[in-house]
């Protein structure tokens, strides 16, 4: 049988040759640059030589992150102001709502959008 501490042989055979020594670069000669004029750049998929159409508008979430943000200011201006005593639970409950709606038709009028330009977005 071969030394335990040995490389195993190729596929598993363990009384198989063993394989060569890899070599070792020398340290005196310097490596090769790549050549970069000559690299070709047809080759690659032809979704990575379209470019992607840059988006519309400010982005829905940050639109709604805004909304709840401006909402939840003026509830609080508007119970303080006016003595106004507003159940937490309601609140959030009509926020959530809100913010539900705005996502939902924002979704739907940027589906039509893309559609009925081909999904070019613009």
């Amino acid at each position: 049988m071969s030394d335990p501490t040995a490389h195993p042989a190729p596929h598993g055979d363990p009384d198989g040759p063993e394989p060569a020594p890899a070599e070792t670069a020398n340290p005196t000669q310097p490596t090769e640059p790549i050549d970069t004029e000559n690299t070709a750049t047809s080759t690659a998929p032809a979704a990575w030589d379209t470019p992607t159409p840059e988006p519309s508008g400010v982005p829905l979430g940050t639109l709604v992150f805004g909304l709840v943000v401006v909402a939840l200011g003026l509830l609080i201006l508007v119970s303080v102001f006016y003595d106004i005593t507003l159940s937490g639970s309601a609140v959030a409950i009509a926020l959530f709502l809100g913010a539900g709606l705005v996502l939902i038709i924002g979704g739907i009028i940027a589906a039509r959008r893309s559609a009925g330009t081909g999904g070019s977005g613009s």
